[in-house]
């Protein structure tokens, strides 16, 4: 993770324009319709490293990801479109379907196995065509001319895919379906992720591993206002393991500091500082929270559980390579960077990507970036009458702390704008992955954050997948053999 994206040599070596250089800890996005305007200065301050996870899925659990999303847009239509009678949206309707699952050759003694798509019209809509809740696209009154036609073609085209269905299955080998076992879960209206949670705590056996945005739960009812019992799981397991004398442990991975802009110390980050508090009555203050109730049972929590956060470390070009560029130009690099983001923006603009908005009287497609054109050309061309001082890039020394890296000792510098001491930065690498993997067997992957607002049921909308792939692979768990499974095996040690 580089943090630092200083290139006095050539600007085109940015990595990060715009504002997708950030550091939200110092200072939130601004403009963002104006991506390229970004207010952070690159020669002062480092990036903020980010640490994520995705999982894509294919398959029948697709059905449900599907009937999740609908049942969560009608809940906010009827919510707030249906009662102001706002009529640019309209309710979705679930009809269960396998288009979109991959290769799983259903037996013909299987459910739905003869399923059809689309749902035959007359059921999806009534005899007229009209359909109770659903917003549909065949025209009445001056336009049922067209309607027809459009249901012709329709109908037409669902008749073909239908023929077109029911020949691949009959091609396809009947068998078992492949893919791994997974479950969806989910906090609206219910609470399936932190039941899973803390199921899958309880029922471990050697370990328990969590990456979270936020750490934030109860062991009893005594710390309130949490609710959510995740820790209480959390201490029952390692009591019972100490009690039992089982080698077990939990790491937590977790941000140093919540990515909110401002000074811890002034009154703007009041909130970052109220959330720090109740994540540290969490941990290890306030009279109940894990390590203090591990503790009052003549536990270490030490020997059951660890907090750990990341950082990373990189150290600012802004040398005497930078300064002499500047001289020689006559422009701040900053005022060149500019300009650097202002024409690429413009380039990937014209290409039909996300365009910058430079300039509003310039027709779409053509580049107009005037002013901070020049400056970006005019440091350019200063650059190659600098020279290459040192005969290896050292914009970043994010490799020296690589395995195998060059001793950070033997890099050179040679002071510029200010000396090296204080050309070096670090930051956290913010972790915002919602993951848990328990004994390389089961993992917990989604959107929640391990917190009220997440895991509870009655506020934000979260969803999770529950993931045991059935896959062997031989391990070591507390020095004897082991089964993991693979996909959880492997998705740890990466």
């Amino acid at each position: 993770h580089s943090i630092a994206d200083a290139h006095p040599m050539d600007l085109n070596e940015t990595v990060f324009p715009g504002q997708d250089y950030n550091n939200a800890r110092i200072m939130d996005f601004q403009d963002v319709s104006n991506w390229q305007n970004n207010k952070l200065d690159r020669t002062v301050s480092s990036r903020m490293g980010w640490s994520d996870l995705s999982i894509c899925l294919s398959g029948p659990v697709a059905e449900d990801l599907k009937a999740h999303f609908v049942e969560r847009w009608n809940f906010i239509y009827n919510e707030k479109y249906d009662v102001r009678k706002d009529v640019r949206y309209a309710p979705l309707v679930y009809y269960p379907n396998r288009i979109g699952v991959i290769d799983h050759p259903y037996g013909s003694s299987q459910q739905g196995s003869d399923a059809s798509y689309p749902p035959n019209l007359q059921q999806q809509y009534g005899d007229d065509g009209s359909s109770e809740g659903e917003h549909h696209h065949f025209g009445r009154g001056r336009r049922g001319e067209f309607g027809g036609r459009l249901r012709e073609r329709f109908e037409d085209g669902r008749d073909r895919l239908q023929d077109k269905i029911r020949h691949e299955h009959r091609s396809r080998s009947r068998g078992p379906m492949g893919g791994i076992p997974c479950q969806i879960v989910r906090s609206c209206a219910r609470h399936s992720i932190a039941n899973a949670y803390i199921k899958t705590i309880r029922e471990s056996k050697h370990f328990v591993y969590i990456e979270n945005q936020f750490f934030i739960t109860a062991t009893s009812d005594r710390q309130r206002p949490i609710k959510n019992k995740i820790g209480a799981a959390i201490t029952e397991r390692i009591i019972r393991a100490a009690r039992n004398r089982e080698q077990y442990m939990v790491f937590v991975m977790m941000p140093a500091i919540p990515a909110f802009a401002g000074d811890l110390q002034s009154d703007d980050a009041l909130s970052t500082r109220c959330i720090m508090e109740f994540q540290y009555n969490s941990i290890n203050r306030g009279g109940h929270s894990i390590m203090e109730t591990i503790a009052r049972e003549g536990v270490d929590p030490m020997d059951y559980i660890r907090f750990y956060n990341l950082r990373s470390y990189d150290r600012i070009n802004s040398s005497g390579t930078m300064r002499e560029a500047e001289q020689r130009s006559g422009v701040a690099y900053d005022d060149a960077r500019q300009g650097y983001d202002a024409k690429f923006g413009a380039e990937v603009g014209a290409s039909g990507g996300y365009a910058s908005n430079v300039s509003q009287s310039q027709p779409y497609g053509q580049p107009s970036y005037g002013a901070q054109e020049g400056r970006y050309e005019q440091y350019q061309a200063a650059t190659q009458q600098v020279g290459d001082r040192h005969g290896q890039n050292w914009d970043t020394v994010a490799s020296c702390y690589m395995l195998g890296g060059t001793d950070i000792r033997n890099v050179p510098w040679e002071d510029g704008q200010m000396a090296e001491i204080d050309a070096f930065v670090s930051e956290e690498l913010y972790i915002h992955s919602k993951l848990l993997i328990a004994d390389d067997q089961t993992v917990i992957c989604g959107s929640a954050n391990l917190n009220d607002r997440s895991q509870l049921g009655d506020h934000d909308s979260e969803i999770a997948i529950v993931i045991e792939d059935p896959t062997p692979v031989d391990s070591f768990m507390a020095g004897r053999p082991w089964t993991a499974s693979r996909f959880a095996a492997s998705l740890r040690r990466q």
